[in-house]
């Protein structure tokens, strides 16, 4: 299991985690097709999610610490912020190591790519 740091989110959870390249909330998978937005934390995308949620001090605290580049750099650790939403209205911002992050990234568009071509249905 990838280690996953969640910043903020704007639902209660008891367990936000990452297994074999797949993002589960409480033991319940996270379907690429519900997400609407997964990408490193930028001003663009925090005010984007912040004028439809309220994350309150935390979420802004997230922006200013890690920084347009949604990388954190700590002695050896390297580690990508990132905002992850939902069409449900559901989002969150967390940290885990680059090249989870990036296994992630490309699965997710990937899956939008071949239900691209598939029209926009997936059978």
């Amino acid at each position: 299991m990838a280690s996953l740091n969640v910043k903020s989110a704007n639902f209660t959870y008891k367990k936000i985690s990452i297994l074999f390249d797949k993002i589960f909330i409480d033991n319940k998978i996270v379907h690429f097709d519900d997400i609407e937005l997964f990408d490193f934390a930028s001003e663009d995308n925090i005010k984007e999610i912040k004028s439809s949620i309220s994350w309150g001090v935390a979420g802004a605290l997230t922006f200013g610490v890690f920084g347009a580049a949604g990388l954190l750099l700590g002695g050896n650790k390297k580690e990508t912020t990132f905002v992850l939403s939902m069409k449900s209205g559901k989002a969150f911002i967390a940290s885990t190591k680059p090249e989870t992050f990036l296994k992630i990234q490309k699965k997710i568009n990937k899956h939008r790519d071949y239900v691209k071509t598939m029209g926009g249905y997936v059978y």
